[in-house]
Formats: C-alpha cells, structure tokens, sequence
C-alpha cells in the first residue's frame, strides 16, 4: 500500500482484499471509521494489485471509478470499461 496510509491510525483503518479466482489479481478497498478521529482520513476509492511473483505485487490502478479493460482483470474481481 502507498507511504501515505503508514500515516493513518491503525484504529481507523481497515483493509478489505479480494483476490480473482485465478489468483493473479487482487483488489484492496481501505475502510475508514466513522470516529471523529478518523475523519481527515476519510476517502473513497481502491487499488488493484497484479501478482509479478509468488511474493510480489504491482500495483497498477488506483481510482474510484472501473478500471479500463486494457488492464484485463478477470471480471470476478471487477468490471470494466472500454475506452472511447
């Protein structure tokens, strides 16, 4: 994950990972509580993680909207769009 959320209290954020079915895709959704504290932190959006190695991820989409399908993650993990 980026620099920035070793910034963020460790009771205000949870990280929910999905994996494809393939294994080779991940997609990590931070979740922010609702406390006062934790306000500054809110956001909204994701990652989406590409497996390079058996311990290695690359990250290569970060947005709230659909990925564009040229990334070709398998639609069980998300949906995408096709450019204009």
């Amino acid at each position: 994950m980026p620099a920035y959320w070793r910034t963020v209290p460790k009771a205000c954020v949870s990280l929910i990972v999905r994996v494809s079915n393939n294994g080779r895709y991940a997609k990590v959704t931070p979740r922010i509580s609702t406390a006062r504290a934790c306000l500054p932190y809110q956001g909204n959006g994701y990652h989406l993680f590409k497996r390079v190695t058996a311990s290695r991820w690359r990250k290569i989409f970060v947005g709230s909207d659909l990925p564009p399908c040229t990334l070709r993650v398998p639609p069980d993990l998300i949906r995408c769009v096709n450019a204009p």
